[in-house]
């Protein structure tokens, strides 16, 4: 059947113009996360990571060889196909004062985009799987979640502040993750995907210095992406929950203290760059193509090819913060 989107720009009603309506453009994370080619024939992709070892020191001469076993672990990333189509009608260009091929093509990759990000998000606080086959499944534990916090207000979930980044940032410190050269490669660095409203909420943060307060307006400007060595992402498409949550006020842990929450939270991701991985068989391809069974009407077909995985629960923190 014919677009009924179509109609909604004849000429006799509208500008030659086209706007879209505001919406999510461009990809947010793909470019913050390790990228790896999919093999388009293969629906599962192996991918093999190395748990760190030590040396042996050597007392005498010409010593029996000490072998150390290097644990390894597997992740799997399975990716999937993804699609779009749109009709444009002999009759829809008569009445329009512009062609639609391109404004539509627009439109998908608009839409591809966001599926990108969606995917990419997903893994991060998703269940990845690991094991020889690949189908041994890994929660992000419970140790890699934390609530906002400020460590002196009781009661309900709390806004993202200072202290909670600090907090987060020596999390990620003590599992070694970003202490040595790597956050100098290949633009490696702490990420953050939230709303607008957690950027709110620092500027309201008491502790926050002059310093801070304005680096933090900055950030609302839109003039800087980056503070406290985090980058920030602003993404809405961030899973929203009111699951009861009991946390400590004093560290942010969840499971632990006597805070219990219950209003709407964001569950923001905080992530290393390598800590997820983007396998993608194919980058969005689009096809423009007569249907002889349609009137011969000109069909817009764009598809994709991608997965995604958490390749190490350390590298990864699901932050939780007020919604509003």
């Amino acid at each position: 059947m014919d677009s009924i989107q179509i109609p909604k720009h004849y000429a006799d009603a509208f500008k030659s113009n086209v706007f879209h309506k505001a919406q999510q453009a461009t990809s947010v994370l793909a470019g913050k996360v390790r990228m790896e080619s999919h093999d388009y024939g293969a629906e599962s992709i192996f991918y093999d990571s190395y748990e760190a070892t030590a040396t042996n020191k050597r007392t005498e001469r010409a010593q029996k060889t000490k072998i150390v076993s290097t644990d390894r672990d597997r992740r799997s990333v399975q990716a999937d196909f993804y699609d779009w189509a749109d009709l444009i009608d002999k009759i829809d260009k008569v009445k329009m004062v512009h062609d639609p091929e391109s404004p539509l093509t627009k439109a998908a990759t608009m839409a591809f985009m966001r599926r990108k990000d969606q995917v990419i998000y997903e893994a991060g606080l998703g269940t990845a799987f690991t094991g020889q086959k690949g189908i041994v499944p890994v929660v992000l534990p419970t140790t890699q979640k934390i609530v906002a916090f400020d460590g002196t207000t009781t009661g309900d979930i709390g806004n993202l502040n200072i202290r909670t980044l600090a907090k987060i940032k020596r999390k990620f410190f003590d599992a070694n993750v970003g202490t040595g050269s790597d956050l100098a490669v290949d633009g490696a660095m702490f990420n953050i995907a939230l709303r607008g409203a957690q950027i709110e909420q620092m500027l309201n943060d008491p502790t926050i210095t002059s310093m801070d307060y304005a680096a933090v307006k900055a950030l609302v400007m839109g003039d800087i992406d980056t503070f406290m060595g985090f980058k920030f992402h602003i993404y809405n498409g961030l899973a929203q929950d009111n699951a009861q949550i009991t946390y400590s006020n004093a560290t942010g842990a969840i499971g632990s203290g006597t805070n219990t929450g219950t209003a709407i939270y964001d569950r923001c991701l905080v992530w290393y760059n390598d800590g997820i991985l983007l396998s993608q068989g194919q980058d969005m391809r689009v096809e423009i193509d007569k249907r002889p069974d349609l009137s011969n009407v000109t069909q817009i077909y764009a598809d994709m090819h991608l997965g995604a995985v958490r390749m190490e629960e350390v590298k990864v923190i699901e932050l939780i913060a007020k919604a509003a």
